[in-house]
């Protein structure tokens, strides 16, 4: 299998939790969620918010996870004919796909 190119994003964890406003939790939008990776310290701080819900931050908290989990899958064989056989061709390519989005292909 061909080894899959490096991507270059916040390294994680990534974490998700309801937005705040000044002291405490926003009240008044309470689907406003953040996520935050990364550091200050060397720059690589990631901050998303929006009325997105919670549901979605945490599904882009995870992101990171997700691509090394995909990313091992498909390195983690041998055989990507071996594989097929297993997960079957639209897994792989799929999984591909994802890579591809994430810039990771």
């Amino acid at each position: 299998m061909t080894e899959a190119k490096q991507v270059a994003h916040t390294a994680g964890p990534w974490v998700a939790h309801h937005g705040w406003a000044g002291d405490g939790p926003c009240k008044k939008h309470p689907d406003w969620c953040e996520v935050t990776g990364g550091s200050f310290e060397d720059g690589s701080h990631l901050s998303i918010n929006g009325h997105f819900g919670m549901a979605n931050a945490r599904l882009i908290a995870a992101a990171p996870d997700l691509l090394e989990a995909v990313r091992g899958f498909l390195l983690g064989c041998s055989s990507e004919k071996a594989l097929a056989e297993i997960v079957g061709e639209d897994v792989i390519r799929d999984a591909r796909a994802a890579l591809s989005k994430a810039g990771a292909a």
